[in-house]
């Protein structure tokens, strides 16, 4: 039997651009795509690297012995989620690095 109970999503934003040119859509992509989870009554969570009080990702999560305190709030919202939607803008017909 099919499970249809609504999801807890993290919705990653990729890319830290608002400015363009060209206009950057990535972060109207991922609010269409909040709206979409939204009507089907998921539960969204919005990683938005814009908006989060992050330092400059210099070393990985895993690789500290204790993350500083922006990193481990960050790092358990998708561990917390049912899955995950990353939202990442396309250069050069691909998704960025």
């Amino acid at each position: 039997m099919l499970n249809t109970s609504p999801l807890r999503v993290a919705l990653l934003l990729g890319s830290t651009r608002i400015q363009g040119p060209p206009k950057p859509l990535g972060r109207r992509v991922g609010y269409w795509m909040e709206a979409m989870l939204r009507s089907r009554s998921h539960t969204v969570d919005i990683v938005d690297p814009v908006v989060e009080d992050l330092p400059l990702l210099q070393r990985p999560h895993f690789t500290y012995g204790t993350a500083p305190k922006e990193l481990e709030q960050l790092a358990v919202r998708p561990r917390d989620a049912d899955a995950y939607v990353m939202c990442t803008p396309e250069y050069n017909h691909a998704p960025g690095p």
